[in-house]
């Protein structure tokens, strides 16, 4: 009798992740040992290991490998193994990438560390613009395709860890999902089980249909920014039909949420919504005088926000600025 050795099916596992990293993630936490000890010298003998021939060379790691163990993992979110750029002190830039977290490790009831991470890799994603080309890059084709495809992936990332803290509970992951399902960030390459892929009546849904109902339960959960992104999808009939009066209606709950949370820029941006509806009479009576008040609020919101260090408000400043201006030119009746 002859024996046999089970071994699970590619799908089922991270193939790129060596037994050396897996065993270092169950003893120190990390499946890179310098970055588990913090040891700049181990980190610089390890990188010279890398370079040694017959080894896996660090370009080759990907930004995040899928690991889903057992028979009932497949219809579970995976693990994921993620991994860093490689800094190289030497050259002065980054060489590779290296794994260095496993997703989920510790419990993580409430998902903020799930969240946590999702915004360091939409933040990395975001810093691959689109067009760019990599520093120390001879092939420029072939570094602008190697710099999309990190962006997609990295996103990608981020909607995996983003499910896991949204089924944890945690409201800012479910706004967080919602908004990359809106821009489509992950170029229609987003999770699906094994279940739903071998269905045979699957159904393509868009997207932003996606990211209306993720806005909509957010928005019915008390999230201020949900609340605005709804009316937003909403006013552009982005992912629904659209309809100005609803709209109108999820800016002032946002307004009132923000208000409540003190949160300068979301009111800001709120009021900037509320004020344009009533400029131009979208779901609401036309009333210039209102909105010349929406108008300074907003600017008085977002100047608050923006002298506090969150300068990417200032194009929405700018536009309350004008805003006040053109119906202080309409009130008065002087072109």
């Amino acid at each position: 009798m002859t024996s046999a050795t089970f071994a699970f099916p590619r799908p089922f596992c991270a193939s790129r992740v060596s037994v050396r990293e897996r065993l270092c993630r169950l003893v120190l936490g990390s499946p890179s040992v310098a970055y588990a000890l913090h040891d700049m010298r181990l980190q610089r003998d390890l990188r010279k290991k890398a370079c040694c021939p017959g080894r896996r060379r660090s370009s080759e790691v990907p930004v995040f490998e899928v690991d889903r163990r057992g028979w009932k993992g497949p219809e579970r979110l995976p693990r994921l193994w993620l991994s860093e750029p490689r800094f190289d002190g030497e050259r002065g830039r980054s060489e590779g990438r290296v794994f260095v977290e496993a997703y989920p490790h510790d419990p993580d009831p409430q998902g903020w560390h799930a969240y946590g991470l999702a915004r360091k890799y939409l933040s990395e994603g975001l810093t691959y613009a689109p067009g760019a080309v990599e520093e120390g890059s001879t092939d420029e084709r072939a570094a602008v395709y190697r710099a999309r495809r990190l962006r997609r992936d990295c996103f990608r990332a981020a909607e995996i860890l983003y499910l896991h803290g949204m089924r944890a509970g945690n409201e800012a992951a479910r706004t967080g999902l919602a908004t990359l399902y809106r821009f489509d960030m992950c170029e229609g390459a987003y999770w699906s089980g094994l279940r739903e892929k071998r269905a045979r009546h699957r159904k393509a849904i868009d997207p932003r249909r996606r990211a209306f109902a993720l806005f909509e339960q957010a928005a019915c959960a008390g999230s201020a920014e949900g609340s605005f992104n709804l009316g937003e999808m909403l006013r552009e009939g982005t992912g629904c039909e659209q309809d100005l009066e609803r709209a109108h209606r999820c800016f002032e709950l946002a307004y009132e949420r923000a208000v409540q949370r003190d949160d300068e820029e979301l009111c800001g941006k709120a009021a900037l919504g509320i004020a344009q509806d009533l400029a131009q009479g979208a779901g609401v009576v036309h009333d210039f005088a209102s909105a010349r008040e929406w108008y300074a609020a907003a600017a008085t919101h977002l100047q608050e926000a923006f002298d506090s260090g969150q300068w990417h408000c200032k194009r929405c400043l700018v536009e309350a600025r004008l805003g006040v201006s053109c119906m202080d030119q309409e009130l008065s009746g002087s072109y």
